[in-house]
């Protein structure tokens, strides 16, 4: 797969050989799908989860179309779908976002299509 650094530059040549402009880079390292911590839910319930900052911050700048440096954004690009989410409520939470601002989120694959009921299947699948 490459170090973070190849990733993105396989990323940005993605985007570019497509006629887009990459304007930032979300960066989160050392998050780990089997790192869970314990959380307690608004019912007062305990939960384990996987707290994603960056991610979660990523999606609210692509509802809002604003990276956190005050670019446009349009959608994000992603390596592959693993360095996208680490679970299916993460998955899930992309997919909201996607369906309802009509942003894409890709991988350089195209393997990666939440824009379509076929591609949310594959996504929900891999």
């Amino acid at each position: 797969m490459g170090s973070r650094e190849e990733q993105e530059k396989d990323a940005r040549r993605f985007v570019e050989s497509r006629g887009g402009r990459y304007v930032y880079t979300y960066e989160e390292p050392d998050t780990s799908a089997w790192k869970r911590k314990r959380v307690r839910q608004p019912d007062g319930t305990v939960a384990y989860r996987v707290i994603r900052p960056v991610f979660e911050g990523a999606l609210e700048d692509l509802k809002r179309g604003t990276t956190p440096d005050g670019q446009r954004l349009d959608g994000l690009i992603v390596y592959d779908i693993d360095r996208l989410t680490r679970g299916n409520r993460h998955l899930e939470d992309a997919i909201e976002v996607v369906e309802n601002f009509r942003r894409p989120i890709i991988d350089i694959t195209s393997t990666l299509d939440l824009l379509t009921d076929n591609g949310r299947i594959v996504a929900r699948l891999l």
